[in-house]
């Protein structure tokens, strides 16, 4: 069942997140590399295969996911990647919060679709780190929570349901979250549902 988020929920369950055992500082080591990468290219749509593969697909796995990393797979990747250029720009300056989704859904579908032998969990991990204000994080149990499949459509849906949360949420709240977690909402997101479907 989605619940409705409130920032102290939010704040409670990031702060159990940050004390947990297990916390990942490979989301920060990544993250610095990701943004290492996006400087030498123009934008996603042209990352190399070798970037592809000993940064996005070895941080999908190393944060807890799971996937072929083989070179093949990575060429594979890029070689589709280099179709949805456009889509990858048009996203680049927007906000989850203020997109029309249902108007944007092609595009959603065509990046998503073109992580072809990547499974969704890492997928929806890598596009996370290629633009942190418009694709959220999902992994099985997320998607079985919010009632979704794990294809090009129901990570539309995902973040359709993602979307509505923020707007409950309301930007004011968002700031304040952000503001004292100096994390990415979506990533503040995925910590409350990761935390109540594999500890609470």
């Amino acid at each position: 069942m989605i619940k409705d988020l409130s920032k102290d929920t939010l704040l409670q369950y990031h702060n159990k997140y940050v004390g947990a055992e297990d916390y990942d500082k490979i989301y920060t080591e990544y993250r610095v590399q990701f943004n290492e990468v996006r400087k030498r290219i123009t934008n996603w749509a042209n990352i190399g295969a070798e970037d592809f593969r000993t940064v996005a697909l070895k941080f999908a796995n190393a944060w807890r996911s799971r996937t072929k990393s083989t070179p093949s797979v990575a060429q594979k990747v890029v070689n589709n990647l280099k179709n949805v250029e456009k889509e990858f720009i048009y996203f680049e300056n927007k906000d989850i919060k203020n997109v029309d989704l249902d108007e944007d859904k092609l595009k959603i579908t065509a990046i998503f679709e073109c992580l072809e032998g990547v499974n969704p969990t890492a997928r929806a991990k890598i596009l996370y780190m290629m633009n942190e204000r418009i694709f959220p994080i999902w992994d099985a149990s997320i998607r079985e929570m919010y009632g979704v499949c794990g294809n090009a459509q129901g990570y539309h849906t995902f973040m359709i349901l993602i979307q509505r949360q923020l707007n409950q949420l309301g930007d004011n709240n968002i700031e304040d979250v952000e503001k004292i977690t100096t994390v990415p909402i979506l990533k503040v997101i995925d910590e409350y549902n990761w935390y109540l479907n594999h500890r609470d």
